[in-house]
């Protein structure tokens, strides 16, 4: 009976492999926002150095692309990372309203 009172302990690894498609997508987003964060400072110079409007317009499109992917990844990273971080210091089996365990 007092064995059932001890709370179970869990390491990182089995955190690690617990989380692992949370960790996967966080893995992934990181990947994605450290290629798509550093083009952001060029699309001004893609526009600057456009030779005609149709190359312009596309530049334009290329930079929204660029701002979205960048935005989603980021927001994706941000998000993942904090489902990880509460679900690591939450009570065994805890569920919150959001219906995701260790949630706030």
């Amino acid at each position: 009976m007092e064995n059932e009172r001890r709370e179970k302990r869990m390491t990182l690894g089995g955190l690690l492999l617990a989380q692992r498609r949370r960790l996967t997508g966080f893995a992934a987003a990181t990947v994605v926002l450290s290629v798509a964060a550093p083009l952001k400072s060029f699309i001004m110079q893609w526009l600057i150095d456009a030779g005609s409007r149709e190359q312009a317009l596309g530049a334009m499109g290329l930079g929204i692309l660029v701002v979205l992917v960048s935005h989603l990844a980021e927001l994706l990273c941000r998000n993942s990372f904090s489902a990880m971080a509460t679900q690591a210091v939450a009570a065994p089996g805890a569920r919150s309203w959001s219906g995701c365990p260790g949630a706030p």
